[in-house]
């Protein structure tokens, strides 16, 4: 049996097969065939390494375009008795369909408004979006799109330009995978296996040795006061099959739990997938920016993926998360950040920590002694 997968993981491999009966020796249970599909779904692709839909998926929905109209013509939301047995049946025209199907480890797929389905109403804007309609939103326009507000005015001052990005903190999980080519067929049940991915990634974050920034001054003449950190990235919306968004909005990840003092930082921060297709435009940076001017302290933001997590290796030198698929495997990462003087008040050095190992350690230009 061939399974409809997410491209990521592994290569789609797609076709239907008809159901004869859900047991050989007794198929009374089973429901009578009738013209339509299918869907299944699991969640596999996790530190576990077996099933966890049920524990970690408390919604699910499909969104179905014909694939030679491009329309949306459907839009399933799975009940939880439906999730429970991992499998809803759809009734559909005889055709041929690309399926979309998003998750959430909230009870509604929105998540309370974290996320919502929608439509580009501009193809070359960068933040309008409109609702998704059936039998209007085509397959292309399609998008996830995580509901972002912009910066409050308070906060607007440490994003200089003329661009100031959004903001948001995500609660919940999101979940996709996605499959072309599902052919309906007359007075047939067909059946569309779909393996879910987890869309989010959670990081618990910690930033050391603030103290050894205070009073020292920027490559720009700047004075460093009151240094604080953050994280961004530009990976807001998501299209049909879970690429990143051309025009994505840049997002400031707000904190689940943090706390500060003058010489230490420590958050929780989840924010949208880690992936290693789209680390240029999309990675997750990290900023330690000056308090009273908004500017960088370091030369440029540490990206979490490219400098972090793609560099780190284990006490017998392998990489630890050599590709996408074992990065998708992680629930969370643990990411520490450490500044300290190489001597009594000299010059400054940065190590960098991910799951207790060391994967940066490096001079930070900031000033003279």
């Amino acid at each position: 049996m061939t399974v409809y997968r997410k491209k990521i993981v592994l290569p789609s491999l797609i076709f239907a097969f008809a159901l004869g009966g859900c047991i050989k020796e007794d198929n009374s249970n089973c429901p009578p065939p009738s013209q339509g599909l299918r869907l299944e779904y699991s969640y596999v692709l996790n530190t576990d390494y077996k099933c966890r839909l049920v524990d970690d998926v408390k919604s699910l929905r499909a969104y179905i375009f014909d694939q030679e109209t491009k329309i949306l013509t459907k839009i399933v939301d799975l009940t939880p008795e439906e999730i429970a047995r991992k499998w809803v049946d759809v009734e559909l025209p005889v055709g041929e369909y690309s399926i979309t199907t998003w998750g959430s480890s909230a009870a509604d797929v929105t998540a309370g408004g974290e996320y919502r389905g929608g439509e580009m109403a501009e193809r070359t804007g960068s933040s309008t979006i409109a609702e998704v309609k059936v039998n209007d939103t085509t397959v292309d326009e399609f998008r996830m799109v995580l509901d972002t507000v912009p910066v409050d005015s308070e906060n607007s001052k440490f994003y200089p330009g003329d661009v100031m990005p959004t903001q948001k903190v995500v609660n919940n999980e999101l979940f996709s995978a996605f499959a072309t080519g599902v052919k309906v067929e007359p007075d047939k049940l067909n059946v569309a296996q779909f393996q879910m991915i987890k869309n989010t990634e959670l990081v618990h974050l910690k930033v050391s040795g603030l103290e050894h920034l205070e009073g020292r001054t920027t490559r720009a003449g700047e004075e460093i006061s009151a240094p604080f950190v953050s994280m961004t990235a530009n990976n807001e919306r998501y299209t049909f099959d879970n690429t990143l968004d051309a025009h994505s909005r840049d997002v400031s990840y707000g904190t689940l739990h943090s706390t500060v003092d003058g010489t230490e930082a420590s958050m929780d921060v989840r924010s949208q997938r880690f992936e290693i297709k789209h680390f240029a435009r999309g990675s997750v940076q990290l900023h330690v920016k000056n308090g009273t001017t908004g500017d960088d302290v370091l030369l440029r933001p540490l990206d979490i993926l490219n400098d972090v997590i793609l560099k780190a290796r284990n006490a017998q030198g392998q990489l630890i998360w050599p590709d996408q698929a074992s990065i998708d495997r992680v629930n969370e990462f643990t990411i520490e950040v450490r500044f300290y003087e190489t001597t009594p008040h000299g010059p400054l050095a940065l190590s960098v920590f991910v799951e207790g190992f060391e994967v940066i350690n490096t001079d930070v230009i900031i000033d003279r002694p």
